[in-house]
């Protein structure tokens, strides 16, 4: 198996502004990309558009899974997957890049899955990657890309919820927001934004961090998530009753053999001066009929 990576990762003790970062992880080696020098710890608000919401159930049994001498167990999952886009729908502004520690290669593939929380044990939500890598599949090469994904455990009902909605097909989209991520790193700012992010993901042997001699300085991987947001939306389109669909409608209940009233019934109609002109009121007339009866 062979990761695919362009550039070793160094952590760096020596820093020129010690009031703001005492040491940062640096990309060094030769590279057709730029390595990115002194990234520190990321640890302010990010922000991803969820797309592509699914509700995934499977049914295994797995004799990998089962300890020898034991009958093979039935194994039902359900849970939630949607994709993530990086950035907020409302944010005008250029979303923010993701790429593993040691590439220059923007990370597409991330995702967030959510299941259905058991026992209080769970963590409700931490983070994980995956350094691209290609491994010998049947005889022949097969390469996975970099992946960084989000696992959330909620309360049984908020699932079911969730899960209900995505059935009806009632859940439009949705917005997830992280903050203190370990294992997102940047460079240092006075700024509660950054475009570009690096990860460095729990596997030390994948994606290795040279420490100087005596340091005990250990650079946070991806794993716990300080705080978190998700909402999600629905949208309820209800277009206006134009006059073109009146008239279909109208064609449909004749030919139903629905009567309905006359159009001119339903609009006040206009009387042409011509003809007000002719109108003369019924008591006039009477009272002239009486005068020339007295004479």
């Amino acid at each position: 198996m062979k990761h695919h990576l362009e550039q070793s990762l160094v952590l760096n003790t020596v820093s020129e502004f010690k009031n703001l970062y005492s040491w940062s992880v640096s990309e060094v080696g030769e590279s057709s990309a730029r390595p990115l020098e002194n990234q520190i710890p990321w640890g302010w608000s990010l922000y991803f558009t969820l797309f592509d919401i699914q509700l995934v159930s499977s049914i295994s049994r797995d004799q990998y899974s089962t300890p020898a001498g034991e009958a093979l167990a039935v194994t039902e999952t359900t849970f939630i997957r949607a994709k993530l886009r990086p950035g907020h729908p409302s944010d005008g502004s250029r979303p923010t890049d993701y790429s593993m520690f040691g590439t220059a290669r923007k990370i597409e593939e991330i995702s967030l899955s959510i299941y259905p929380k058991i026992t209080a044990e769970h963590d409700d939500l931490h983070a994980f990657g995956i350094v691209s890598y290609t491994h010998d599949a049947d005889f022949r090469d097969e390469t996975l890309p970099d992946y960084l994904g989000f696992k959330l455990h909620i309360r049984e009902e908020a699932f079911a919820q969730i899960a209900s909605r995505i059935d009806q097909k009632a859940l439009s989209g949705g917005t997830f927001r992280v903050d203190e991520v370990e294992g997102f790193y940047s460079d240092w700012s006075p700024s509660i934004s950054t475009d570009h992010i690096k990860v460095l993901t729990s596997n030390k042997k994948n994606q290795p961090v040279e420490t100087p001699e005596g340091c005990e300085i250990v650079p946070p991987r991806l794993g716990k998530v300080g705080a978190f947001d998700l909402t999600l939306w629905s949208h309820l389109v209800h277009p206006a009753r134009t006059v073109a669909s009146a008239s279909d409608e109208d064609e449909d209940a004749q030919a139903r053999g629905e009567t309905s009233p006359p159009t001119s019934l339903l609009i006040s109609p206009k009387v042409p001066s011509s003809v007000k002109s002719l109108q003369f009121p019924a008591w006039i007339i009477v009272a002239l009929l009486l005068v020339v009866a007295l004479k």
